[in-house]
């Protein structure tokens, strides 16, 4: 505890007559006052130590931003956390966490500032959030999305932390070591109800009946990337129709034989509500709509919603005071216990804001929920100058351009093409298994998200691995494996497994198809399918055109040496192991090839555990040769 605050310049001595600190735990920067003599070693940027009694320990240091010098000298500062307010930022994150991001704002657009917390919020913001402002303006969202704060230290350390990490088990008695000057239950800023307009998700969905007669027919959605139409089980030739996605609408050169299906993407809204209804009914509707353009999922919407109304959704309990001496043992965002025995209330209050008066040697504090303030000076000048600079930001090019005058008279004709390509086994966004992003072509994802990711070992695994739908050899659902001198390895062990499944092209030569265990598995013998170490085992078969589809049951076994297609040669797609025993409407939903739904989630009775689409991972443009649609003049 310290009697008085010694002030210096480097190490000389300020004598002053007046003197504030203002320390806080959210975006407002730290900040002093101070009112001194005149001295010609303080100008604009010099760094000021505030110091204990006995000179030897700093609390509190900043830089020196603005001076006035009438007769006494006075100058206002701020700590380096006034980069927060004065750095834009132009940056996309995708996939990554809030602390992430401020660690990235810290660390790499600040010069002063050090990322020390290590607090992790086990949350992530799925896709692409947009850092376009100044520092501050990116902080201040990930404070909201996870209702967290943030400190810096004397050390210019900054925590992003959750709400009260830090209690060192304080006490605050009114009368006693603390006096109570203000308390309040405030309604002002309660939020029990709010709707959150998040984003767009993509939605694939396959065989959609379309709606319509004669020539024009109309989809469900607005298809947002190429579709593909099916009329009587046989895909239609692209450059026989017109798609037009703002009216939904398909329009054919001539009447389709049958009723078109499609199979395609489109964008779906996100929007959330959430209310606490006990609130509700307490103190009334408290309602407020949110713009969070930046989410793309309903999972992080609803935790978003979920937050503002858990941090918001009752009223707020501010309260402030002061101690009658300098008190630096205490800091921001720890809690409290605040005692008043006259109110004959007991609460467990954080500190948000403390204020040193070096003169009075008063400490006073802000307590409970402080109003969010994200600038502390100048702020409506700085916000035109910042509208100003995102907008200049943005501008990817700059044309200059002279005015003349001539007597020139020239008529401008513009020619409009229109092409159409079909993919053929190209990245798809939005679909269920071509949107994965695969890091090489000897790569094979669990396209069930259980983890159980396989390997490509031996040889030609360089993407001959797969034939696809442009080859002479077909697979049963876009690509298919091909194996002959290579085999895929799974070294997770998967318990419990009941079925497998599998599609099979070549049955001519023998060789293991799926290995379990070191003494279990299914292969092909004299062009049979059959298993060994395996009890009670059922093999069902039914015939896709050139494929034939297998469903081999059997008592329950965990498989602790996965290997596919070893010894085998020939073609062998859409792989599945499942731990439940499934039902017959699932196989039939195996054989019609219609196992996801409009959420790109497993129709089944019970999830897969492992999953090999056999689709192939590389990307890139892999359409058939464009063809020319029409052509309109104007």
């Amino acid at each position: 505890m310290s009697e008085r605050i010694r002030i210096f310049r480097g190490a000389n001595e300020l004598s002053y007559s007046d003197c504030t600190i203002t320390k806080t735990d959210d975006t407002i920067v730290d900040q002093f006052f101070i009112a001194y003599g005149a001295n010609s070693n303080v100008s604009i940027g010099s760094v000021i130590d505030f110091k204990d009694n006995a000179a030897t320990t700093t609390f509190f240091s900043g830089k020196i931003q603005d001076i006035k010098t009438p007769n006494v000298w006075e100058s206002k500062g701020y700590t380096n956390g006034f980069e927060l307010i004065n750095t834009p930022i132009q940056q996309v994150y995708t996939d990554k966490t809030p602390e992430y991001i401020v660690q990235d704002i810290i660390d790499n657009y600040t010069q002063n500032l050090t990322y020390a917390s290590s607090t992790p919020s086990g949350y992530t913001i799925n896709g692409d959030y947009i850092a376009d402002g100044y520092l501050v303006d990116i902080i201040r969202d990930m404070i909201i999305l996870l209702n967290w704060k943030l400190r810096i230290d004397s050390n210019d350390n900054v925590y992003f932390e959750p709400p009260a990490e830090i209690n060192n088990g304080v006490t605050l008695t009114n009368g006693d070591n603390f006096s109570l000057t203000y308390f309040e239950d405030d309604q002002k800023e309660m939020i029990n109800s709010v709707k959150i307009k998040a984003g767009f998700r993509n939605v694939f969905t396959t065989g959609e009946t379309l709606s319509g007669s004669g020539t024009t027919w109309t989809f469900a959605n607005k298809p947002t990337a190429t579709a593909r139409i099916v009329v009587s089980g046989s895909e239609v030739d692209p450059s026989t129709y017109k798609i037009t996605s703002d009216t939904k609408t398909i329009v054919f050169d001539s009447t389709p034989g049958a009723t078109p299906s499609a199979d395609y993407s489109y964008d779906e809204p996100i929007v959330v509500t959430y209310q606490d209804d006990a609130s509700a009914n307490l103190y009334g509707e408290k309602f407020k709509k949110v713009e969070a353009g930046y989410i793309t999922s309903f999972e992080d919407a609803r935790r978003y919603a979920k937050n503002i109304v858990e941090k918001q959704g009752l009223p707020q309990i501010k309260a402030k005071g002061f101690q009658t001496f300098l008190n630096f043992d205490i800091d921001v965002n720890e809690t409290v216990t605040v005692v008043d025995n006259v109110r004959n209330r007991t609460e467990q209050l954080v500190i948000s804001k403390i204020e040193y008066d070096a003169v009075q040697g008063t400490t006073s504090y802000e307590l409970g929920t402080r109003d969010y303030q994200f600038y502390d000076w100048q702020s409506g000048i700085q916000e035109r100058i910042k509208n100003l600079e995102r907008i200049a930001s943005n501008e990817s090019t700059v044309t200059f351009a002279r005015s003349t005058k001539d007597y020139a008279n020239i008529t401008l004709t513009r020619q409009l093409k229109v092409y159409t390509s079909s993919p053929n086994d190209s990245f798809i966004l939005g679909h269920p298994t071509l949107s994965r992003l695969r890091s090489g072509l000897n790569f094979e994802a669990d396209c069930s998200d259980s983890g159980n990711h396989g390997t490509w070992s031996g040889s030609n695994i360089d993407g001959s691995q797969f034939s696809y739908q442009n080859d002479s050899t077909l697979g049963w659902r876009l690509s298919n494996a091909v194996f002959d001198t290579n085999k895929i390895s799974c070294s997770n062990t998967i318990n419990n497994v009941q079925e497998v499944w599998f599609a099979l092209k070549d049955e001519s030569v023998s060789g293991n198809l799926v290995e379990l265990t070191s003494s279990a598995r299914i292969y092909l013998s004299s062009s049979t399918v059959t298993t060994t170490g395996l009890t009670n085992a059922n093999i069902s078969s039914q015939v896709d055109g050139d494929w034939t589809l297998y469903r081999i049951t059997f008592d329950s076994i965990n498989a602790d040496a996965i290997e596919v297609g070893d010894g085998y040669t020939g073609l062998m797609d859409e792989l599945f192991f499942f731990s439940n025993s499934m039902i017959a409407a699932d196989f039939t939903m195996y054989i019609n090839q219609d196992w996801y739904d409009t959420t790109n989630a497993f129709t089944f009775s019970n999830n897969p555990t492992l999953y090999y689409s056999f689709d192939n991972p590389r990307l890139g443009d892999r359409e058939s040769s464009k063809t020319l649609i029409e052509t309109v003049t104007n």
